[in-house]
């Protein structure tokens, strides 16, 4: 089964994703704000798979200059708790304009 990615649930915020292979790219939607505040997607057929998740334009989300400090969280579709991703595991690398 192919990896697949979408914002169809509730609170969903993601624009322009694309999957290719393992790896999701996606950035964070404005809704007319100025800023975007938010992500939320879901991703499907990943189960057992390790993904990786590219954020991109993270220049326009309010706080851009403190993202270094955000650790996105998720949760699997059986879980009703959110976890964290180990900080480990995130790297951060500035937005070039």
């Amino acid at each position: 089964m192919k990896i697949s990615a979408d914002k169809k649930l509730p609170l969903g915020n993601a624009k322009n994703i694309r999957v290719r292979g393992n790896r999701i790219y996606f950035a964070a939607q404005k809704h007319g704000s100025p800023k975007s505040m938010w992500f939320g997607f879901q991703i499907i057929g990943a189960k057992n798979r390790r993904v990786t998740c590219v954020w991109e334009q993270t220049n326009e989300m309010l706080g851009h200059n403190l993202l270094k400090a955000a650790v996105p969280v998720y949760r699997s579709a059986n879980q009703q708790t959110f976890k964290r991703v180990p900080v480990s595991k995130c790297r951060y690398q500035q937005e070039e304009f």
